[in-house]
């Protein structure tokens, strides 16, 4: 783990890539799936849907609330800050930022979840999390290493539980997650691929909506796996 320089000059960290693949595939995705798919039960192909206007708005805001939130995640990336300096930390989102000075903070409090932990830190009338998984293996370790170092023992919670879960324990159970997310997309692509099949062969299209309703959770748990195996191949080479 890198130890942060003392008195280092402030530092200014930023989402990973990741986040902004994320986003655009999501935003690519849901807009192709939903536009077919409200178009489909708007004229109702093969008068397979009762009520073709009803499941057509259904559809719409399904799917336009996904593409939604792949646009909030592109923001995120470009907008998203966490600038660190000798005595102050600063947050800045993509609604509003917080800032607080380290002498005032009254509790530290280390967290081993979400996936990569967190940490949450307050002061009388401020509250800032941060999410190591966030940032590239690098910077999560000097951002521990730097928030471990920066204030004194008595102030801090969860450190010895967090060690144990997080930075000795990360590579096995992000191993055991990364087979179950596996196993989760092989089953959705397979209960996708079957539904579609089931539309192929004329039985109705909604069989083609609930087999790109589980072509969703492959993508959705294909892109877990890509993520998960970022930090067994990154806690590989620390």
């Amino acid at each position: 783990m890198t130890e942060p320089v003392a008195n280092a000059a402030s530092k200014c960290y930023r989402l990973r890539r990741y986040y902004l693949v994320v986003g655009i595939a999501g935003v690519v995705f849901s807009a192709i799936v939903g536009c077919f798919s409200t178009v489909l039960a708007w004229f109702n192909v093969d008068g397979s849907f009762a009520n073709p206007r009803f499941f057509a708005l259904v559809f719409g805001v399904f799917w336009s609330a996904f593409t939604a939130l792949g646009i909030y995640i592109i923001l995120a990336y470009f907008r998203e800050r966490l600038h660190v300096s000798h005595d102050c930390l600063t947050a800045i989102g993509c609604l509003r930022t917080r800032s607080l000075q380290f002498a005032d903070v009254q509790r530290m409090r280390w967290r081993a979840w979400p996936q990569g932990g967190s940490i949450v830190l307050r002061d009388t009338a401020t509250r800032i999390v941060v999410e190591f998984a966030n940032y590239t293996p690098e910077e999560r370790n000097e951002l521990i290493a730097l928030f471990r170092n920066r204030m004194d023992a008595e102030r801090q919670e969860g450190w010895s539980r967090f060690a144990v879960a997080v930075v000795e324990r990360r590579p096995a159970k992000t191993q055991r997650s990364r087979t179950a997310a596996v196993l989760c997309a092989l089953a959705f692509g397979g209960i996708a691929v079957a539904f579609v099949c089931c539309w192929w062969i004329g039985l109705g299209v909604q069989y083609l909506v609930l087999g790109i309703l589980n072509a969703v959770g492959f993508v959705a748990y294909s892109l877990s796996v890509g993520y998960r195996w970022s930090f067994v191949a990154d806690d590989a080479h620390p």
